[in-house]
């Protein structure tokens, strides 16, 4: 079993991975790492994680940048643009 690499917020049936780093690469692992671990917690408790409401957000200095969909099939990552 994979810990999550990153700090875990839930409310109701939502779930929010954040981490943070100066080093964008860190940020990344940290939150796939994460992501992986939280989908084999669902696996095995036969729950879905729903693609088409997930994202990620990055943010820089409490302001939004980026947003982008992110699609999983496979057990493979995808961003959407």
């Amino acid at each position: 079993m994979q810990l999550c690499a990153s700090s875990t917020f839930q409310f109701a049936d939502d779930t929010t991975l954040a981490t943070a780093n100066p080093a964008l690469s860190v940020v990344a692992e940290n939150l796939t790492t994460s992501f992986y671990a939280t989908k084999e917690f669902c696996d095995s408790h036969k729950l879905n994680i729903n693609p088409q409401k997930t994202q990620l957000i990055v943010s820089k200095k409490n302001r939004k940048i980026h947003s982008r969909g992110i699609s999983a099939h496979a057990g493979q990552l995808y961003h959407q643009t």
